[in-house]
């Protein structure tokens, strides 16, 4: 499970810039299960989908 404070701080140590109410969208996206988490299904659902919830520039950044 991921957590939007887990989420946050890798954000975070990837010198990206991401409120904490933007994460929290991210995860309600794709927190299918409404329990505030992203559980594997759901990661592997929303990394098909990634375009609907990650910009161009933050995959980039999160690749370099």
């Amino acid at each position: 499970m991921i957590l939007a404070s887990e989420l946050s701080k890798i954000i975070q140590q990837q010198n990206m810039s991401m409120s904490d109410s933007d994460v929290k969208n991210m995860i309600k996206e794709v927190d299918y299960h409404g329990n505030g988490k992203i559980n594997y299904s759901e990661f592997l659902s929303a990394t098909i989908n990634v375009q609907t919830f990650l910009s161009d520039t933050r995959l980039m950044a999160i690749f370099q």
